[in-house]
């Protein structure tokens, strides 16, 4: 089963075209995905995908934490394996997740737009500043440390298309986490939404 985690309505960033509008305050808990869990060892379960999703997940990061802490818990006791995807704007990227994910093989779905005019143009945070630089150069920490990361660019009608990719490295970048998506393994997927109450 796949459990799309609606972590947090909050997000650091200000994106000219969330599809979000007003960010919410909701938030799951730890014991909101404990019951998730629980209920797939009950269930019999073999496989569990958790897809981590928000607003920005990664303004989750202890709860993530908690999440795969007790994910191992549950395969030590039981006949069950947790996979993980977290879909993340990039810039609150850090060590101990590059560590997290590295070693719970995350898939990893990356929100770049593509060269630093076009990702500054609507990927900004709420002082109005671009997020290129801290972006790309998680990108490239990423693409070190872990398996399958895919980039999710958003076209939209205020950008110049042919000035999407000008920059050659970044076009490499892009290009880099669009190959990976051809490796992925294919899974049964069942959304199942979680509701915050």
């Amino acid at each position: 089963m796949n459990y799309t985690l609606y972590l947090t309505e909050k997000c650091n960033l200000n994106c000219k075209y969330c599809f979000e509008g007003t960010k919410g305050e909701n938030e799951l808990t730890f014991e909101d995905v404990k019951t998730i869990m629980d209920r797939e060892v009950e269930l019999g379960s073999k496989n569990c995908i958790l897809t981590l999703f928000g607003g920005e997940p990664l303004l989750k990061k202890d709860l993530i934490f908690d999440i795969v802490n007790y994910a191992k818990k549950l395969e030590k006791e039981n006949k069950i394996r947790f996979k993980y995807s977290i879909t993340t704007n990039g810039t609150l990227i850090d060590e101990a997740f590059l560590k997290l994910a590295k070693e719970n093989d995350f898939l990893i779905g990356y929100s770049l737009d593509g060269e630093k005019e076009t990702q500054n143009k609507n990927r900004i945070n709420y002082n109005g500043d671009g997020t290129y630089d801290v972006v790309f150069e998680n990108a490239k920490k990423l693409l070190k440390n872990v398996k399958t990361l895919v980039a999710m660019p958003v076209i939209t009608k205020n950008i110049e298309y042919r000035n999407i990719f000008r920059n050659i490295n970044v076009f490499v970048l892009i290009c880099a986490l669009l190959i990976t998506a051809f490796f992925l393994i294919k899974v049964k997927y069942e959304v199942m939404p979680c509701k915050i109450s």
